[in-house]
Parts: structure tokens; C-alpha cells; sequence
């Protein structure tokens, strides 16, 4: 919980920066990668407690009648409430500011495995019994956190893979930058904050699958999709 508290002060502090330079006129003169970085490690952190907490804290509140975080910390309700809930403000207001995939055969076949290796530990890690389960999720609603990493690392697989040079719709876009930051940035996350700093082995190894590929998925998107669109003006 301590190496936890300090890492996310340090992040806090980086996305306040983030947030100056996204609404002041300073912002724009920075490189493209001092923004986009932290805006992805944001997103993979951020999107799955914003989407999966408060369906999983309804279902534990209807079911086990409190929302207490259970292995990490046994955080009380309304503390437990107000830090995640906080996570997830933040991570709303930042996707508010912060408003070409590969064609090699053999590169596609080896992200769509990477993804669907961590994306089956999660939903493996979500449903089995506490003996077998991810250490330290315990309670229905970190596991409920756990089923909507896998859906929005498969969705964000499904939403970039696609050859093409065009930009996609927005939504695609949109599903596909989440799915690839959740996928990248959600292993080192969880090792990093292993509970009580024993790494699941099978964790380490579908991470270190999963966030290269997601980066690399993510990368040769937006790069075809940027020639193509200096291509198209050009014309």
C-alpha cells in the first residue's frame, strides 16, 4: 500500500501537468510524445476502474451489502468510494481534454495472441474461485475492474487490427486508443502493486506479451493513419 500511495502521487502529478499543458497555449508547443506518453499510461490505468468500479461496486453493494475493498488494504466503503471514485473522476476529465494498423500477416496473428493471452488471464483471474484467483482481488468489485480490462483490451484489439490507411470513425478510434493503453499499461500496473510484492508469475508472463504488443498495435496505427492523412493533403 505504501509503494502504491507513492506511485500514485507521482502520477497524480504527472497528469495535473498534463492537464496544464492540454488547456494552456504552452502546451502546444511540446513535443507530441511528452503528451501522448502519459495521456496513454493514463488511459490504461484509469479507463478500467472508470468502466468496471461502479458496476462492480453496485453488484458487491446488492449482493454482500458493503463496498469494502477487500485484500488491498480493506479500505472502508466510503474511503474505498472516494479514492476510486476520484481515479475515475480524473480519468473522465483527462478523456475530455485529451479530445494505419499493420498489414503483415505474421504481425497481426502474434498481437491478436498477445491480447487474447491477457485478456483470458483476466476473465480467468475474475471468475475462479479465491485459492486460484489473482492475489489480492478478492471482492466483486475488483473482479468486475479485472472482466472490463479483458473486454476493452480485445475490443481495442478488434478496433485497430483492420488493415487500411484511412482513418477510421471515431468510435473506433476511440474503442481501439483505450483497448491498446488498457492493455499496455494494466500488467505493469498490477506488478508493480502486487500484493504484498509477490509476482504472479503467469501475470508477468502475459504481460510481457501483452503490453509491447498493445504499444506496437497502438504505434502502427496512428502512424499509417498520420501518412495517410499527409498523404491526402498533399493532393
Amino acid at each position: 500500500m505504501e509503494i502504491g500511495n507513492v506511485i500514485t502521487v507521482i502520477l497524480a502529478a504527472i497528469g495535473v501537468v498534463v492537464v496544464l499543458a492540454l488547456t494552456g497555449r504552452w502546451g502546444q508547443r511540446l513535443p507530441w510524445w511528452t503528451l501522448v506518453i502519459p495521456a496513454a499510461v493514463a488511459t490504461g490505468a484509469l479507463a478500467p476502474i472508470a468502466l468496471g468500479l461502479p458496476i462492480g461496486a453496485l453488484l458487491q453493494a446488492l449482493l454482500q451489502g458493503s463496498v469494502r475493498s477487500g485484500g488491498e488494504g480493506n479500505l472502508t466503503s466510503w474511503v474505498f468510494a472516494l479514492v476510486y471514485g476520484g481515479f475515475a473522476v480524473f480519468g473522465i476529465t483527462l478523456a475530455v481534454l485529451f479530445a494505419g494498423p499493420p498489414r503483415q500477416r505474421w504481425a497481426r496473428v502474434l498481437t491478436v495472441t498477445a491480447f487474447i493471452l491477457f485478456a483470458g488471464a483476466m476473465l480467468f483471474w475474475a471468475f475462479v474461485s479465491e485459492p486460484m484467483g489473482l492475489a489480492g482481488w478478492k471482492s466483486i468489485a475488483q473482479r468486475a475492474v479485472l472482466v472490463v480490462v479483458a473486454l476493452l483490451s480485445l475490443l481495442g484489439c478488434a478496433a485497430l487490427l483492420p488493415p487500411g490507411d484511412r482513418p477510421g470513425h471515431r468510435l473506433r478510434w476511440t474503442l481501439g486508443w483505450i483497448g491498446c493503453c488498457t492493455a499496455a499499461v494494466q500488467g505493469p500496473v498490477m506488478l508493480l502493486l502486487a500484493n504484498d510484492a509477490a509476482i504472479n508469475p503467469v501475470l508477468l508472463a502475459v504481460t510481457l506479451v501483452a503490453t509491447p504488443g498493445a504499444a506496437w498495435l497502438g504505434h502502427s496505427a496512428i502512424h499509417r493513419t498520420a501518412c495517410a492523412v499527409s498523404a491526402s493533403n498533399a493532393r
